[in-house]
């Protein structure tokens, strides 16, 4: 039988999160105020009346999970840098670190930037569709060429609607993709914003063999540059949903399904329950009910510095042969 003791110590250090920074800004849930309150710099380099045809940026990696965390926490940093050469594209990521990674469309490497010595080789599955290829394009960092997306989407027959509201919105069907092995994938839609040209969503609904349902949102934040909407990070929602509850749980404590919801407590009510022996420290709390495993983790990736048509070939001569 397994117990689960919500102590007035977890209640506390709970509580205090709340005052403290944990990297992005929650003065407001709203991840698109995120972005607001951490502007990026961007800066494009010749005119802008030019389509995107390569960019660099530093990216913070932020996520928050609503069963345990308080707010969103830093995990980690790299350098992006997409570059088109020859009608290819090609991408190079550095982590903060020794490791680096350079892809093309049919081929990746792992290597030591220090040295250049390539430690890992491996190809790359490109995509058929002419589509696909744009949407996998991580250098659609601007404005998306809508006209090409009808004319693949007329060409493969797609499901294709036009809101009045200014959306485009696109089915994909699960043939135009390879089959999972532990998944099914039940629904994946892409809407664009006509009016901007730009990528405004991707949603992907998936079923696990457990029985999961698994909803995970994709949504570009766009800030603009002189009249031209520049993607300034990207916000990821994975939202899981358990099938059943567990069994076995015994509840001694309520439920509290946010920190909002967490009584405050006075530190003299507080020493005087830890004299008494009825304190104890539990680092594995969750909010909400622990006999469900389901939860909502967002994944904030944030721009930093982004170059925009400044970024030399030498970054990608590995790959260049």
């Amino acid at each position: 039988m397994k117990k689960i003791f919500l102590s007035i110590a977890i209640i506390l250090v709970a509580i205090a999160c709340m005052s403290c920074e944990s990297g992005l800004n929650e003065k407001e849930n709203s991840p698109l105020s995120q972005f607001q309150e951490n502007p990026a710099t961007v800066t494009w380099h010749g005119d802008t009346d030019e389509w995107v045809q390569n960019f660099q940026s530093y990216v913070e990696v932020y996520s928050m999970n609503n069963r345990k965390d308080t707010g969103a926490a830093l995990q980690y940093g790299y350098r992006l840098a997409v570059k088109t050469i020859g009608g290819e594209v090609f991408t190079r990521i550095d982590f903060d670190g020794s490791s680096s990674v350079l892809s093309r469309n049919s081929e990746m490497i792992l290597f030591d930037p220090a040295t250049e010595t390539v430690e890992l080789r491996m190809p790359v599955e490109e995509p058929e569709s002419a589509l696909l290829k744009l949407l996998s394009q991580e250098s659609a960092i601007s404005r998306i060429n809508l006209s090409l997306v009808r004319e693949e989407s007329a060409r493969l027959a797609l499901d294709v609607t036009e809101e009045v509201n200014g959306k485009l919105l696109i089915d994909l069907p699960n043939h135009l993709y390879p089959q999972a092995t532990n998944e099914t994938f039940i629904s994946r839609r892409v809407s664009f914003d006509t009016a901007n040209d730009t990528l405004s969503e991707v949603e992907i609904v998936s079923a696990l063999e457990d029985g999961t349902i698994v909803t995970s949102t994709v949504t570009p934040i766009y800030e603009d540059k002189d009249g031209i909407p520049v993607k300034v990070g990207v916000v990821t929602v994975i939202d899981s949903k358990a099938p059943e509850l567990d069994e076995g749980f015994e509840l001694e404590m309520p439920i509290y399904n946010s920190i909002e919801e967490l009584p405050e407590l006075s530190l003299e009510a507080y020493e005087a329950l830890k004299e008494a022996g009825n304190v104890a420290d539990d680092q594995d709390m969750v909010f909400g009910n622990p006999a469900d495993p389901s939860y909502t983790e967002t994944i904030y990736e944030v721009y930093q510095d982004l170059e925009i048509n400044n970024v030399p070939d030498e970054l990608f001569r590995l790959l260049l042969h």
